[in-house]
């Protein structure tokens, strides 16, 4: 069972982050989000490494793609949003994702109360 090469860029990403080598890990995430053709889960994965490196703005333009991007599952949008209010960062964008994913429907992964309980979150300011 071979690795695809997006995948395999993923790994590498990954351990050049825990070896905080910052430079490495972008060149491989970046080469990860071209694999997949530029998918929501490659600008998720970008995105969260932006927000571990303390990149925000970066991290913010990353999740912005999510939401055009191609989806091969919908709770990637419930991700994003978290990944956004983890930072403290863009709530109207994260309270975007978070409504689109319950309007084109809601996956086991991410069940609606999860959506709902992130939305609440943020409307009572217990980010």
């Amino acid at each position: 069972n071979k690795l695809n090469p997006s995948k395999a860029h993923w790994v590498m990403a990954r351990l050049a982050e825990k070896d905080k080598d910052s430079i490495s890990a972008e060149r491989e995430y970046r080469a990860a989000l071209e694999g997949s053709h530029g998918s929501a889960d490659g600008w998720l994965d970008l995105a969260i490494f932006y927000r571990r490196a303390r990149r925000l703005d970066n991290m913010e333009e990353a999740v912005n793609h999510v939401l055009t991007a191609p989806r091969n599952r919908q709770d990637v949008l419930v991700d994003a949003a978290e990944t956004l209010i983890r930072a403290g960062r863009n709530f109207p964008l994260a309270v975007q994702l978070l409504r689109r994913y319950l309007a084109e429907g809601t996956v086991e992964e991410a069940p609606a109360f999860k959506a709902y309980y992130l939305l609440d979150c943020i409307h009572s300011g217990t980010h």
